[in-house]
Order: C-alpha cells, then sequence, then structure tokens
C-alpha cells in the first residue's frame, strides 16, 4: 500500500511540475499583431528595385526590472527581387507590451560597402491600432550618387 501512495504521490508531483512549465512557456511566448508592414526599397538614382536589402526592425519594450528601464528586440527581414518587403510587429514578449518600433534598412552595395539608416521610421503602437491588415510604409530609395 506505501508503494501505491508512493507512487500516486510521484505521479502528481510530475503532473504538478509539468504545469508550471509549460505555464511558463507561455509567458515566454513572442506575440505579434496580425497586420503586416508593407514597402518597397528603390536605388533613387536609376529608380530600379534593389533586391537583398535587409530591413531591420527593433520594438522597444519598457520593463521595470531592467537597469534601463526597458529592451529592445531585433529581427531582420530581406526585400524581394523587386525590392519589396513586409515585416511583422511584436505585441508582446515576455509578458511586455511592445511600445514603439524602429525600422531600419542596410544594403550592401559592392562599390561603397554597407549603406544603412534608410528611413529610420518609426512607428507607435497607436499607429497600429486602427490598421486592419497592412500598413503601408514609404517608399525607401538609395541614392549612390550622396555617397
Amino acid at each position: 500500500m506505501k508503494k501505491i501512495k508512493k507512487i500516486i504521490f510521484l505521479l502528481f508531483s510530475l503532473l504538478g511540475i509539468w504545469l508550471v512549465c509549460t505555464a511558463c512557456e507561455k509567458d515566454n511566448e513572442k506575440t505579434y499583431y496580425s497586420i503586416v508592414g508593407d514597402g518597397y526599397v528603390f536605388d533613387g538614382d536609376s529608380m530600379k528595385p534593389i533586391a537583398g536589402v535587409s530591413v531591420e526592425v527593433l520594438t522597444y519594450f519598457e520593463d521595470n526590472w531592467t537597469v534601463f528601464g526597458g529592451y529592445f528586440v531585433t529581427e531582420t527581414y530581406t526585400a524581394d527581387s523587386n525590392g519589396h518587403y513586409q515585416i511583422r510587429f511584436i505585441k508582446k514578449e515576455r509578458m511586455q507590451s511592445a511600445k514603439r518600433y524602429s525600422v531600419g534598412v542596410y544594403y550592401d552595395f559592392p562599390e561603397l560597402g554597407t549603406i544603412g539608416g534608410g528611413s529610420g521610421l518609426f512607428v507607435f503602437v497607436n499607429d497600429l491600432k486602427n490598421v486592419k491588415d497592412i500598413f503601408y510604409m514609404d517608399t525607401i530609395k538609395f541614392y549612390r550618387s550622396e555617397y
């Protein structure tokens, strides 16, 4: 009888540990808004699309537990052969809500090296609230003649 009690206790203990671990995993999940950011990148001199441009989205989260009061999560997307890119906006991560987004663009021109910064576009969470499915971004143009 004692063995049965020990086995039942062990099973309930394992079930409790499993429940605690699965609850923690859900708290660390990253969730996204259902909308996407949609835009294009062109060579400003020739007006041709630029393929392979890296579009970097920095999502800022306020956090009372960190020294500086917040942290960033960076995600990188790539423009296709038509210069078209789509980005996603993180809604929550580690139980923290996103506050704002910074979108930067980087491209490695063979003759010029890496040019970065692009539009330096800032998007706030309130900007996304009335959008149904697509948030249209400004067209980004790189002018080689400026470098």
